[in-house]
């Protein structure tokens, strides 16, 4: 009997060793081996095998209680925007006001689903500076033009047409010296269409006839001079110079201007062609022969 208590002991004593044993390599095995990780832990994938597209912070723009979807390319997100935008056209009063609202927050959504796409990116800022400004929102239509600056080149003529922009928003709330150093900067944007540069050229030019600037008019128009593109064009400048000359009290010069620049364009302003309609057209236009009248009546 005492060797059977004696053998039952031992077995029982080996039996837990085993147990302890097993279990040690069990812990060791669940250690070494990492554990398969659940869905959510997985980096999201879209359903074709490649890298999901990288989205804004934060959450899509919201219209009523729908967030804005994201459509199958940048460039069909935009002209998703641009349709909205359509829809408040010919509306008026408060519906053409949300419509218009709306809009601004389907061209937020080009930004928030395709931040990498700078082109769309860039076109839809500048849409939603022009509502903004369309509804005399300056503060929203600053910043929207400022973004473009951010997401193109001076190369761009998207990027000269933002400067214009944000030199007419100084411009109307007559901040002068901001206005200028906007259009002289868009001015130096050498690579960018010349239209748009000559634009700001004459932006610059009237700006500094509205401060009475005389002298900057005419350095400005003289450099305006050297690269327009036409005489209708450059009856515009000489008009503007003559003007600046009246302001400066130079009134025998500016009437041996305004002589000359007549005759000069007579033969073109006669021809029987669509540039001499147009010659013609900016003759009639001129303010400087009126201007000219009332300093001779004022004794200037």
């Amino acid at each position: 009997m005492e060797v059977s208590r004696i053998i039952c002991r031992a077995t029982r004593a080996l039996f837990a060793v085993i147990l302890l044993w097993f279990g040690c390599g069990l812990l060791g095995a669940q250690q070494q081996t990492p554990s398969k990780p659940g869905v959510s832990d997985l980096p999201p994938q879209s359903s074709v095998g490649t890298p999901a597209p990288t989205v804004g912070a934060g959450t899509p723009p919201v219209i009523g209680k729908q967030a804005i979807e994201q459509q199958d390319s940048a460039a069909a997100q935009l002209q998703r925007a641009a349709k909205a935008q359509e829809a408040a056209r010919g509306r008026k009063g408060p519906r053409r006001l949300q419509l218009l609202h709306d809009a601004i927050l389907y061209y937020s959504a080009v930004s928030y689903w395709w931040p990498a796409a700078k082109t769309e990116l860039a076109m839809a800022a500048y849409r939603r500076g022009e509502i903004h400004r369309a509804l005399q929102e300056s503060g929203e239509a600053r910043g929207a033009f400022e973004e473009v600056l951010e997401a193109t080149l001076p190369a761009d003529d998207l990027y000269i047409r933002a400067l214009l922009e944000l030199g007419h928003l100084d411009r109307r709330e007559q901040r002068w010296s901001f206005a200028v150093a906007r259009y002289q900067q868009a001015i130096a944007c050498e690579k960018a269409s010349l239209r748009f540069r000559n634009d700001a050229r004459e932006w610059l030019v009237k700006v500094h006839l509205k401060t009475m600037a005389w002298h900057s008019v005419v350095v400005a128009a003289d450099q305006w001079l050297s690269v327009c593109e036409g005489p209708a064009e450059e009856i515009r400048i000489l008009d503007f110079q003559i003007r600046a000359k009246i302001g400066g009290r130079q009134l025998r010069q500016a009437d041996q201007m305004l002589m000359d620049l007549r005759a000069r364009m007579a033969v073109l302003a006669a021809a029987p062609s669509g540039e001499g309609t147009r010659v013609q057209s900016a003759l009639d236009q001129m303010k400087a022969p009126a201007a000219l009248d009332l300093a001779r009546q004022n004794g200037r």
